[in-house]
């Protein structure tokens, strides 16, 4: 019985999609990115999954589930204001969201996701201007055989 993770593929079509929908100077980065290479960047920071995979009812009958949650972050930088910062935090939010309402099976590499919650934070950076992220976590749930 195949029991492989369904994690690197559910990345994949995320940073696969990810670029078509992002606004013009937006910046995807598959990792967590050193140092911010544009004032718009989405980033797919990791996973973590939600205890082990769990067999339901007996693995020939049911199979094994795997639940997880991806951290993506979006980062909105803005030299003249916390408010315009947060806008392009905020369209940068609405991307994530929508691709994965979009195609909540990840081109059928898992079960199901949702965006399960957004955590942000704000405020000035150095030398200047003004920064806003939002940690959002992607919840996903496959079934691996």
């Amino acid at each position: 019985m195949a029991t492989s993770s369904t994690v690197p593929a559910a990345l994949d079509y995320l940073a696969a999609q990810l670029p078509g929908q992002l606004p013009a100077g937006a910046q995807l980065c598959d990792g967590i990115p050193g140092e911010y290479p544009a004032a718009a960047v989405v980033a797919l920071l990791g996973w973590k999954l939600e205890g082990a995979p769990a067999t339901l009812g007996g693995p020939i009958r049911f199979g094994v589930e795997e639940h997880y949650t991806i951290a993506v972050l979006v980062r909105g930088y803005a030299g003249d204001s916390m408010s315009a910062a947060r806008l392009v935090a905020a369209s940068l939010y609405d991307v994530v969201q929508s691709t994965v309402r979009a195609d909540p099976t990840f081109g059928g590499a898992i079960r199901v996701s949702w965006v399960e919650s957004a955590d942000a934070q704000q405020g000035p950076t150095t030398p200047s201007g003004w920064a806003c992220e939002i940690e959002v976590a992607v919840h996903c749930e496959a079934r691996l055989s």
